[in-house]
């Protein structure tokens, strides 16, 4: 799998230039990338401002679907 880093990108995945859908395809791919091994942690990768607020939900509503143990690829 070609992840580069573990973080939801700020720059184009939690601003309104992406689709939600495209933020729920991310936030799986991580989670199957980073989960089965044990813990994880999954946050954005910077602090960024109230503007996107709405895609950094669509994150943790995935993570809270498709983040329970046993993680299932």
């Amino acid at each position: 799998m070609d992840i580069t880093n573990s973080n939801i990108n700020v720059d184009y995945f939690l601003t309104d230039r992406s689709k939600p859908e495209e933020v729920i395809e991310k936030t799986k791919k991580l989670i199957n990338y980073l989960a089965p091994e044990g813990r994880f942690i999954l946050a954005p990768a910077h602090s960024h401002t109230e503007g996107y607020i709405s895609k950094e939900k669509v994150m943790l509503e995935t993570v809270w679907k498709y983040g329970k143990y046993p993680i299932n690829s």
